[in-house]
């Protein structure tokens, strides 16, 4: 989202004002675009274009937009509630790891409870009453590496970092029997299965999938021949759980709106053992 500023003068062609073309922004996020023409809402649309043409009778529009990242549209709708700042995440929660939640800290200058929200088919961060739909960059600060030593999960590439086509599995090490399942959100928060409820045994690493999966991971791109990143998440637990919410992984790439689920990953994440692996794979 962008904000737009107009200023409008409608007159006869006197003079052209002093301020045409002689605007000038202090701030590199701020761009001024001109715009003349017989009505204000085309002087605005050619402004856009930075279009002008001079004729009698014609409005003069100016129009800038500041391109503000939507962490800091956030924190200033945060700063004008007046209600009493609500408690901090709790230290457990995924959330109290992320780099979004430390830039927050130090933005408000307090810790702040918030929450990751999927509505409209956009990502928002909340607290309260306040909802912010997020760009690309901040949402991308929800995907964080969270270590236990309870449950050590690590690809089999060098750095965690793969590329494009690349073949690989996990390296998984828990301190207890029980059982392992294997998520993987992709950088548009899809969540989708690897694997269930794979039995382990206390400190044997385990390699999944094993030979006999039916289907061994490969790195893929969401646009090719950028860069993408996915979030790994093991989950520990000394029963079989239920995995209904999230899609199951295969060769296709998951496109249902419904299946954009993070949030309610983060949610079920609550009071459990897990850890997460952001792994960046790269274009050949």
């Amino acid at each position: 989202m962008r904000y737009f500023f107009f200023l409008l003068l409608s007159m006869p062609l006197l003079a052209t004002p002093l301020w045409l073309y002689k605007l000038k922004s202090q701030n590199p996020a701020i761009y001024i675009g001109y715009g003349v023409a017989k009505s204000g809402t085309k002087a605005k649309q050619d402004a856009l274009s930075d279009i002008a043409s001079y004729e009698d009778g014609n409005y003069y529009v100016a129009l800038s937009y500041e391109n503000i990242p939507s962490l800091d549209k956030f924190v200033r709708k945060v700063k004008r509630l007046k209600e009493t700042p609500q408690v901090a995440l709790n230290s457990e929660n995924y959330l109290s790891r992320t780099l979004i939640n430390r830039e927050l800290q130090r933005k408000l200058g307090h810790k702040m409870a918030f929450s990751l929200v999927r509505k409209d088919k956009k990502w928002y961060i909340q607290h309260k009453s306040v909802m912010q739909v997020l760009d690309k960059k901040d949402f991308s600060k929800f995907f964080v590496t969270k270590t236990t030593p309870k449950l050590n999960l690590h690809t089999n590439k060098r750095r965690n970092i793969l590329h494009d086509g690349d073949k690989f599995y996990f390296n998984v090490k828990t301190q207890e029997d029980g059982y392992v399942t294997l998520l993987d959100v992709y950088e548009d928060g899809t969540v989708a299965t690897l694997v269930k409820n794979v039995a382990m045994k206390k400190g044997v690493v385990e390699k999944i999938p094993d030979e006999d999966f039916e289907s061994v991971p490969e790195a893929s791109l969401l646009v090719e021949g950028e860069e993408t990143y996915d979030l790994y998440v093991a989950i520990f637990s000394k029963k079989r759980l239920r995995f209904d919410s999230f899609a199951y992984a295969d060769d296709s790439l998951i496109s249902e709106e419904k299946y954009k689920n993070f949030d309610t990953l983060i949610r079920f994440l609550d009071g459990k053992i897990y850890t997460t692996l952001k792994v960046v794979t790269k274009p050949r």
